[in-house]
């Protein structure tokens, strides 16, 4: 019993077509809305709930230290199917401000080689800093990095 008022606007994209990438989702007033397409749904294996939540903090805590981008980041939040995260901004940032400020966070952050490489990655900052996949995030980053250098978006 659902109202067509009400709908999940994810749920009238067919996800059959989504290749990895990155894409604007939606644009809304004052704010856009980014999908960090790290894995193609349903195509290959997600991301461990462990390395998205280690690429959730690193990208939250690096995408607001990337001059001239970090001010115009409002949230960045995992995506439930594990394939990604969303980016959301002000709404005057363009794509390639999104790609440069990704490629400078993977050029200060990754590899990571110990869990305290990851921001905010402790009891205090984190409600489960042992949910921590420092390879999968490393690997997912690294395949991320390759397909958005090659202009693959």
């Amino acid at each position: 019993m659902s109202s067509s008022k009400n709908k999940v606007a994810s749920f009238a994209v067919d996800h059959t077509t989504l290749k990895p990438g990155v894409y604007l989702r939606s644009s809304h007033k004052d704010t856009l809305s980014w999908d960090l397409r790290m894995r193609a749904p349903s195509e290959c294996r997600p991301m461990t709930p462990g390395a998205v939540h280690i690429l959730e903090h690193t990208l939250a805590q690096g995408l607001r230290e990337v001059t001239g981008f970090g001010d115009k980041v409002i949230a960045l939040c995992p995506m439930g199917c594990l394939t990604g995260l969303y980016l959301i901004t002000d709404a005057d940032v363009q794509l390639a401000e999104v790609l440069f400020a990704i490629r400078e966070v993977a050029f200060r952050y990754f590899p990571l080689i110990e869990p305290d490489d990851v921001p905010g990655l402790n009891k205090v900052q984190c409600g489960n800093p042992y949910l921590a996949d420092l390879d999968g995030a490393n690997d997912a980053m690294r395949e991320f990095i390759h397909l958005i250098s090659n202009h693959n978006v």
